[in-house]
């Protein structure tokens, strides 16, 4: 998925602060007043929202325990400030038609026209949510500072959340943030099921086949929990086969937090793309098998597909043989 790009995302920011953004971390609540807020209050059931009225925009946040977690909402509500007018958004739309006028004309003067036209156009290509996330992420740590950080971040996991702690963003986005910067890095957040699995609840800058239903298992021979960073050799299960790597871990909790080098990835599974169990025959009646049923399939990483087909769908479940049959029926190129 494309976005819009960074030069336009921090003209924004620029044009919308009138203070120097050097100073980090930013004060948010200010922040949020100066651009229109009427007040921000800690009191919402959901993470977080900004309600408009005729007298002026609110913002509502969750009193999470994350602090970065918290300021990352409250950024992206500022975002919300300057876009909801100018796409007209429904939340906006709940002011009357003076006041809608008012705040347009108020984000057009802040901004000028011509970046609220790019912003516009922006916001409705890409989508509001994803305008006013990246307007977060600038906001929170700009480009220029994420650079200078890129580059002198030694690849520890230690000094990853040292650094998230130091700019009070997340340790998720500040891996967004230095992925943009110079992709190289995969972050998991791993969650114990109570079967005693640790299954990933959230990936960062992740190749597509690692994006979801992983699970990871350790090697036991460490004490868990413990203290500090480890490097630790990682079983990876997904839905498409399984992979062994090396990878930075540290016990946060009930959580584990887990930087998986792209390299690494990338070396062991054709690019990082899948990994080698996606080679499939290209020729005889499985020419047009799907790789996607393979996994339900219980056939293992490297192993070869049989070449009866009857044998394949008799393996397939109730529910997998209808989509089994007519991808083995499909004529090449028709849906």
């Amino acid at each position: 998925m494309t976005s819009p790009s960074i030069a336009l995302i921090s003209a924004v920011v620029d044009a919308a602060l009138s203070t120097r953004r050097d100073a980090l971390p930013i004060e948010l609540n200010s922040t949020a007043r100066a651009l229109g807020a009427r007040d921000v209050l800690y009191r919402a059931q959901t993470q977080g929202y900004t309600r408009w009225s005729d007298d002026g925009p609110r913002i509502l946040l969750a009193l999470t325990r994350s602090d970065g977690r918290r300021r990352a909402t409250l950024a992206h509500e500022c975002g919300h400030l300057l876009v909801d007018p100018l796409v007209q958004a429904e939340s906006f739309l709940q002011m009357s038609p003076a006041n809608q006028q008012s705040w347009n004309r108020k984000v057009t003067s802040l901004l000028g026209y011509d970046l609220s036209d790019q912003l516009t156009t922006a916001a409705r290509i890409h989508g509001v949510e994803r305008v006013c996330d990246l307007f977060s992420h600038e906001l929170l740590l700009p480009f220029r500072c994420a650079r200078g950080v890129r580059d002198a971040w030694t690849g520890e996991l230690n000094e990853l959340r040292e650094l998230a702690n130091q700019y009070r963003v997340s340790l998720s986005m500040l891996a967004i943030r230095l992925n943009s910067v110079q992709p190289g890095y995969t972050l998991l957040t791993l969650k114990a099921t109570p079967q005693g699995r640790w299954i990933a609840v959230r990936t960062i800058s992740a190749p597509r086949w690692l994006r979801s239903r992983v699970q990871c298992t350790f090697d036991d021979a460490h004490n868990w929990p413990f203290d500090g960073e480890r490097r630790i050799s990682v079983l990876l299960e997904t839905a498409h086969g399984s992979l062994r790597v090396e990878a930075s871990v540290i016990c946060a909790g009930l959580t584990r937090i887990v930087l998986l080098r792209r390299p690494d990835l990338e070396a062991n599974s054709g690019e990082g793309r899948m990994p080698a169990f996606a080679q499939l025959p290209l020729d005889g009646p499985m020419k047009n098998f799907s790789p996607h049923l393979r996994p339900s399939l219980g056939i293992s990483a490297g192993s070869s597909i049989p070449g009866d087909t009857s044998k394949l769908v008799s393996t397939l479940s109730s529910g997998g043989w209808q989509a089994g049959r007519r991808s083995l029926e499909r004529a090449p190129g028709q849906e």
